[in-house]
């Protein structure tokens, strides 16, 4: 790109009117073969750089300082700006730019506090690849101060040591000027450089670059960004922190179940107390790993009413939270949702009683005093139970049977590492996952509701809890509704004789306080007789 300057030589001295940027593209004036004229230059002592070259000469005036002239249309400016040591660009421009058949000192004059200096150029046939900052050391006795300073990539430049890549930015920030009232800066350039353009700008302030997302709506996931880069030569620093918040996810399984081993709680193999984090830039998820990208703290909710969050370091039985916390490329802190880590269902059976239980999922007891069992039939008298089972399969209602002669809590454990049992429940017994109201018998659909002995008639709606089992019996014989049906079966193993109050002798009988009874009984209930345990019923 050409732009016009408008400079005139007055007085040795620039006229003020100076516009920016000046560019010297030596590879266009070389596609243009375009030579420089050394118009007035015959004065040899216009052509040093004074005050650096030599101690002899302190800042002697510059005796043609208006430089080089090009014709009108040229691709280069009118005033030169651009000197090498001993002798003006005249020439040397072919094969692609300015043309540096040896070592040279180079400098750029015209020059005060905030202007800028770029040099473009090839190294690609030289031995030594970069160019060298090389005014401002002092070398002279006679100067005060060095000629010029700059910085260049960030950093002040030290002569003889800072290199300037092709497309650097030099910055001024101090020039000494000479007798004329210009300053300048000097560097040395290498054999077989070739010097493709020099472009001489007021120093400016870096553009915003204005950065794009995909989360312009509120509520939006972020999970994009883009910007788009200036249209000039630059370098751009940037880096991309990603807010854990919005683009991973920290999840756990919502119940894990633990148990007791030597008096702490272990996580059995139905879960598993890890937090799944994944990365979803890009909307694909990626795995990413406890201490290399993020750190994972358990804290315990309290109980109350206005629960609170506490840091844990062992395991029990309550509500738990990871708060996450991101290393690495990562930064911020997330938690996961909250699960439970829970032993068991606890179920409380009184003494030789049974209850019902249902739940979605496979169950099974480790008390040696519980027994499963479920309904596999039903009679116009009696609900049969099943064989004892060792694992219920989920969704089938159940019954819960206390042997022995004390009320217990008993643990349903839920599996999913254990076989079910192959076992099928009688279609009038059915179960519910949450609280309900067994409706009143009717003509058509009778229900019965257990008692802790058996299964009594519902005249009147009643409510019942969750995870709850009833008899729902529809066309059955009009002589057989409101039979109460007593449990029986079950292969023996409840250790329950279910007897009419019309056989039974007077003889051994006991309460299940062990309290001895004066004669047989005559109320319905469980009793002890001959060592056994006995239903009496109507």
């Amino acid at each position: 790109m050409t732009l016009a300057l408008l400079l005139t030589a007055v007085g040795g001295a620039w006229a003020d009117e100076v516009k920016y940027p000046i560019v010297y593209d030596f590879e266009a004036a070389a596609n243009a073969s375009e030579n420089p004229d050394n118009k007035n230059g015959a004065g040899g002592t216009g052509q040093g750089f004074f005050g650096w070259e030599s101690e002899s000469k302190k800042d002697w005036p510059r005796q043609d300082y208006k430089g080089y002239e090009y014709v009108t249309g040229s691709v280069l400016p009118k005033v030169c700006h651009v000197w090498r040591r001993s002798d003006r660009i005249n020439g040397n421009v072919s094969n692609g730019g300015l043309q540096c058949p040896s070592d040279k000192q180079m400098a750029v004059d015209g020059l005060t506090e905030g202007l800028t200096v770029t040099i473009i150029y090839d190294a690609t046939n030289a031995t030594n690849k970069e160019i060298v900052w090389a005014i401002g050391d002092g070398s002279s006795e006679l100067l005060s101060e060095p000629r010029a300073k700059a910085i260049i990539n960030g950093a002040e430049a030290v002569p003889g040591t800072t290199t300037i890549k092709s497309g650097d930015v030099i910055t001024v920030t101090k020039v000494t000027p000479a007798a004329n009232g210009s300053g300048y800066i000097v560097f040395a350039v290498k054999k077989d450089m070739v010097i493709k353009k020099i472009i001489i700008d007021e120093a400016k302030a870096a553009p915003a670059v204005e950065v794009t997302t995909n989360a312009a709506e509120e509520g939006a996931t972020f999970t994009e960004a883009s910007f788009e880069m200036p249209t000039f030569d630059a370098t751009a620093e940037y880096e991309l922190v990603r807010d854990m918040t919005v683009d991973v996810d920290a999840t756990i399984a919502e119940r894990i179940r633990i148990k007791k081993e030597n008096n702490v709680y272990v996580v059995v193999t139905d879960g598993q107390l890890t937090p799944a984090v994944s990365d979803k830039i890009s909307g694909t998820a990626v795995a990413m790993t406890v201490t290399t990208d993020y750190t994972a703290k358990l804290q315990k909710k309290t109980e109350g009413d206005t629960p609170t969050w506490a840091d844990a370091t062992t395991l029990s039985v309550g509500t738990f939270r990871y708060v996450i916390t991101g290393t690495g490329l990562y930064d911020g802190e997330i938690t996961t949702n909250e699960f439970q880590l829970f032993e068991g269902y606890e179920v409380t059976v009184p003494a030789g009683e049974y209850i019902t239980y249902y739940k979605n999922e496979a169950l099974y007891v480790e008390n040696e005093n519980a027994k499963l069992y479920t309904i596999a039939s039903v009679t116009d008298t009696e609900a049969v139970l099943s064989d004892a089972i060792t694992v219920a399969p989920a969704e089938t209602p159940l019954l819960v049977y206390n042997k022995s002669e004390q009320d217990k809590t008993f643990l349903l454990i839920p599996t999913t590492d254990k076989t079910p049992d192959n076992v099928t429940a009688a279609t009038q017994f059915v179960g519910t996952l949450e609280a309900t109201t067994i409706p009143a018998s009717t003509t058509g659909a009778d229900n019965y509701a257990l008692n802790g002995y058996a299964f009594v008639w519902v005249k009147n709606a009643i409510e019942v809890g969750a995870n709850k089992c009833w008899l729902h019996i529809v066309s059955q014989p009009a002589g057989a509704r409101g039979n109460t049906r007593s449990i029986t079966g079950g292969n023996g193993t409840t250790g329950i004789e279910s007897i009419h109050n019309s056989t039974i002798d007077n003889e051994g009988w006991y309460d299940m306080q062990g309290r001895k009874l004066q004669s047989a009984p005559n109320r319905k209930g469980i009793y002890i007789h001959n060592g056994k345990k006995v239903v009496v019923r109507k």
